[in-house]
């Protein structure tokens, strides 16, 4: 699913290499119920063995379009959620430019059920 991958890219006058991770992208819900944002505690060994509070989200499954099935799909099997209505947040989210290829698209629910 991840791979590492290096691009040549031309900079000012020269070539440099980048080394980066090919990631099929992701997507998040940022749900709303009176005014409280409905967050998941993650065990993440990378942030130095911390639990962290997120948005619940995930990687888009192979063949998984569009990003709102992968939120969707996120909330429910993350949270125990579903939700009735989705409005798309417009734009992307760069989370780590320097290292993934991909973006988040993240996608807004104010109706948790």
């Amino acid at each position: 699913m991840f791979r590492f991958v290096t691009k040549e890219v031309w900079v000012g006058s020269r070539v440099m290499q980048f080394k980066m991770v090919d990631h099929p992208g992701a997507a998040a819900a940022l749900v709303v119920k009176d005014g409280l944002v409905l967050l998941v505690e993650q065990y993440r060994p990378a942030a130095g063995g911390r639990n962290m509070l997120e948005l619940p989200a995930g990687t888009i499954d192979l063949n998984e379009s569009p990003p709102l099935h992968c939120a969707q799909r996120e909330l429910k099997e993350e949270t125990g959620y579903s939700a009735d209505h989705w409005e798309p947040m417009g734009g992307h989210l760069y989370p780590h430019s320097g290292l993934y290829q991909r973006n988040t698209a993240f996608v807004f629910s104010q109706r948790p059920i």
